[in-house]
């Protein structure tokens, strides 16, 4: 079983197989189509990594947004 600490890089791999909210699907497509290193920021209380990752908009708004990472196919270490 995959365990991430803080600090560590991970690459998103695939969108997860299973049902998401259509906003947090988008989010994985994005991650997954433009290969975005991700640094984990915290633990959750499961084990699993929760990362952080600022989107701008067509008028340069940042928009920020959180996942834990459940599904271990999805996603590997990067350096």
């Amino acid at each position: 079983m995959k365990r991430r600490g803080v600090g560590d890089r991970i690459c998103i791999l695939q969108v997860p197989q299973t049902s998401l909210p259509p906003e947090t699907r988008q989010l994985y497509e994005v991650l997954v189509r433009e290969g975005v290193v991700l640094e984990v920021y915290a633990v959750d209380q499961w084990g699993y990594p929760v990362v952080e990752y600022c989107a701008n908009d067509e008028d340069g708004a940042e928009h920020y947004h959180w996942l834990s990472i459940d599904e271990y196919d999805v996603w590997e270490q990067v350096s």
